[in-house]
């Protein structure tokens, strides 16, 4: 059977949190590491790779961070995913 448009969406997004949050042992959250290789990987070009780099990884999981466990739980992708996405449709060409 084909899935819809937005549930292969949901399903990426399930997966690639999956995939990254997996590599440390704990399924459920991903370390700043996770989150340094999943921007890396997935999120190309989304932090520019200069000097300042290590510092925009930690400011990124600190936003990320929100109930400041040190990592980031399935909750607190969604909500990154979701952000990203709407920063997308600002900045997409509007129709006239």
């Amino acid at each position: 059977t084909n899935m819809s448009d937005l549930m292969n969406a949901i399903t990426t997004m399930l997966g690639v949190f999956t995939k990254y949050a997996s590599k440390d042992g704990d399924p459920n959250s991903l370390s700043k590491p996770e989150v340094k290789e999943l921007l890396e990987k997935e999120l190309t070009g989304f932090l520019v790779r200069d000097d300042a780099y290590p510092s925009q990884v930690d400011q990124v999981l600190k936003g990320l961070d929100q109930d400041k466990s040190g990592t980031v739980d399935f909750q607190e992708y969604v909500t990154m995913v979701a952000v990203l996405a709407c920063m997308c449709h600002e900045f997409k060409p509007k129709k006239k």
